[in-house]
């Protein structure tokens, strides 16, 4: 059997990794690209691993849009993880392997891309999420502080 994605190992040191914006750029596809740098550090040691085991980046972007976005994504680098995870490292497809199409978007899916989009284009909603990301930081340093005490 093929070697899976061991991401358990690689989550854990993604504290300490650097973010590969060009290799993420290159293997996500542009909707899945909505990730801080913490995300895109989460997923390079991933991206690193199944290109350094033969998958081309097309390759790990058409297996990530085979499947369409849910409505509402709480973390994108970890849907994106989950979905990495199926991928044996050095076993990329062939070109007899049964990889699946795109989805078709339907009416529904085309609201949720222009609110997404939308929301990308609102200054004021980038800031707001800037600045939640940044309080929910303080509080996880807080959190970590105030174990490090007790």
């Amino acid at each position: 059997m093929a070697d899976r994605v061991d991401t358990s190992a690689q989550e854990l040191d993604c504290d300490a990794g650097v973010a590969d914006w060009d290799l993420v750029r290159e293997c996500l596809p542009e909707p899945m690209q909505v990730l801080d740098d913490v995300g895109a550090a989460r997923l390079t040691p991933i991206l690193a691993a199944l290109t350094a085991g033969g998958w081309s980046p097309r390759q790990v972007r058409n297996h990530l849009q085979a499947q369409p976005l849910p409505e509402y994504v709480h973390s994108m680098a970890g849907l994106v993880c989950a979905r990495l995870r199926r991928l044996p490292v050095t076993h990329p497809p062939t070109s007899h392997d049964a990889t699946p199409t795109p989805a078709v978007m339907t009416d529904a899916d085309r609201e949720v891309e222009a609110r997404r989009r939308a929301w990308l284009d609102d200054p004021q909603a980038q800031a707001r999420h800037r600045r939640q990301i940044a309080e929910a930081r303080a509080v996880i340093r807080a959190a970590r502080v105030s174990q490090d005490v007790s």
